[in-house]
């Protein structure tokens, strides 16, 4: 695999169509550079901020599909894309015709359906798409007043809830707890499925019988699978953002010997 030409990835990112050849292509080619998901996602980031109104929806359409298409393949795909997802509907919030608002509101129900994302998550991606208050560079919305609340750190700080450190923190935290859900739902399938299976495998038992302790156990594996996929998410949330935290210890460090 080779490495990723960003100079590239922005040139493609500036022909991108919306069409299906030209989003699957580009979606397959950046999916060919995974182990740099984390700069793809950023790039797309940048170049979505810059990019027209109109061209905008081709851009999440190729989000899209790298979410549904690629997060198997990369699996901190989702969360690196939940950083930047908030900002980018807020922006099409602000200056896309309705239609086109429109049509990623059904992307996202079909994210929560296919639980790409939870449905905590996938909220607050909806919260953020009908916000049509958008921060100024001076980080205050149109108005002049502060945008977004503010909430105290364990070190007397404050940081904006606005802030994509505190929506991915938010995502992550939602993401654990939709773990421990599944977690209950799967015992819950476990203890349905002691009592039948005991009665009706404990003897020969006919077709019927046998059949009637097939279904309690499909539903048993089944409520695993969302277990384990739900799992994977939390898992992938919490290895990015240590990885974020590794980052910043490091640079504070670099940074604190310097003052010295």
């Amino acid at each position: 695999m080779g490495t990723l030409n960003t100079e590239l990835l922005v040139d493609k990112l500036g022909k991108l169509a919306n069409s299906q050849q030209s989003i699957e292509g580009l979606s397959q080619w950046c999916m060919f550079y995974k182990k740099d998901i984390k700069k793809i996602i950023a790039t797309w980031d940048v170049q979505f901020q810059k990019a027209s109104p109109e061209k905008r929806l081709a851009f999440m359409y190729l989000a899209n599909d790298l979410l549904q298409n690629g997060r198997k393949k990369a699996t901190e795909l989702t969360g690196e894309f939940f950083r930047v997802l908030p900002k980018a509907f807020k922006t099409m919030a602000k200056t896309s015709p309705q239609k086109d608002i429109d049509k990623i509101k059904r992307l996202v129900l079909l994210w929560k359906e296919r639980q790409v994302y939870s449905p905590n998550a996938t909220q607050q991606l909806l919260d953020a798409l009908n916000d049509s208050t958008m921060a100024s560079p001076t980080g205050r919305p149109a108005g002049g007043e502060p945008g977004g609340k503010r909430v105290k750190t364990g070190y007397g700080a404050t940081v904006s809830t606005d802030a994509p450190e505190v929506a991915f923190a938010q995502s992550m935290v939602t993401n654990v707890s939709e773990v421990s859900k599944l977690e209950m739902a799967s015992n819950r399938r476990l203890h349905a499925l002691s009592g039948p299976c005991r009665a009706n495998l404990e003897h020969d038992g006919n077709m019927a019988e046998l059949k009637a302790a097939v279904n309690p156990l499909r539903s048993y594996a089944d409520a695993l699978t969302k277990e384990l996929k739900a799992r994977k998410l939390a898992v992938s949330s919490l290895k990015s953002l240590l990885e974020d935290q590794e980052k910043g210890l490091s640079g504070t460090e670099q940074k604190l010997q310097l003052s010295k």
